[in-house]
C-alpha cells in the first residue's frame, strides 16, 4: 500500500518541487522518510552533494531551461531543412539566421524591409553599402573552415577531457574506491517465473 501511495501523482510532483530550492527537498526526505521509502532517502543521501553544488550556483533570476531556446532553433532547421547544404559562406548564412530570427520575432514585415531598404540606399547615395561581391569567399568555404576551426579546438577539449578523466580513475584506482556508474534507465528484463 505504501509504495502505491508513494509513486502517487502528488508525490511524482513533490520530486519536481524538491530539486528547486533546499526547503523543497528537506520537505521531500521527511515526507520520503515518512512513508518509509528506503531506496529513494538512499538516493537523496547519494545525490545530497550535487544538490548542495547547485544550490549554491542557484540564481532565481535566470532561466534554468532550455526549454524556448529548442522551440527556436527547432524552426530554423525546419525554415533551412534541405538548403543547409547549400551555404557555404559564414556571412550570408548569418544574414539569413538574422532575417530568420526576425520574422520569428514578429518583427519582419514587408513594409519594415522596404523602409529600411529605402533608408540604406538615400543614406548612400541610392547604393547599396556593401558591394554587390563583398560577402564572396574567396579560395574556399569561409562556413567550412569555421567549422573545421571548431572541431580542431573541441577535439583538443576533449583530448584533454580523456587525460584528465584517466587521471582521476588511476587516483580512484589507487585509492581503492570501485569506479561508479550512474544505473541505466533502461527498463531490465524481468527474471523468469516473476508476475
Amino acid at each position: 500500500m505504501i509504495s502505491a501511495v508513494w509513486q502517487s501523482e502528488r508525490h511524482a510532483d513533490a520530486v519536481v518541487s524538491a530539486g528547486l530550492c533546499r526547503a523543497g527537498w528537506e520537505a521531500f526526505e521527511r515526507e520520503a522518510a515518512a512513508a518509509g521509502a528506503a531506496q529513494t532517502l538512499g538516493w537523496m543521501r547519494a545525490s545530497r552533494d550535487l544538490m548542495e553544488r547547485q544550490w549554491a550556483i542557484w540564481d532565481p533570476d535566470r532561466p534554468h531551461s532550455i526549454g524556448g531556446l529548442e522551440r527556436v532553433f527547432t524552426e530554423a532547421l525546419r525554415r533551412v531543412g534541405v538548403r543547409r547544404f547549400v551555404f557555404r559562406n559564414r556571412a550570408r548564412l548569418e544574414l539569413v539566421l538574422d532575417l530568420m530570427a526576425l520574422d520569428m520575432a514578429h518583427i519582419a514585415t514587408e513594409r519594415r524591409f522596404r523602409e529600411v531598404i529605402r533608408a540604406a540606399l538615400l543614406a548612400n547615395g541610392g547604393r547599396p553599402r556593401r558591394a554587390r561581391r563583398s560577402l564572396d569567399d574567396h579560395g574556399t568555404s569561409s562556413l567550412h573552415d569555421a567549422i573545421r576551426e571548431v572541431d580542431a579546438r573541441l577535439q583538443r577539449r576533449r583530448a584533454q577531457n580523456a587525460q584528465s578523466q584517466r587521471a582521476h580513475q588511476a587516483r580512484r584506482a589507487a585509492a581503492g574506491t570501485p569506479r561508479t556508474r550512474t544505473p541505466s534507465r533502461r527498463p531490465r528484463p524481468r527474471p523468469t517465473g516473476a508476475p
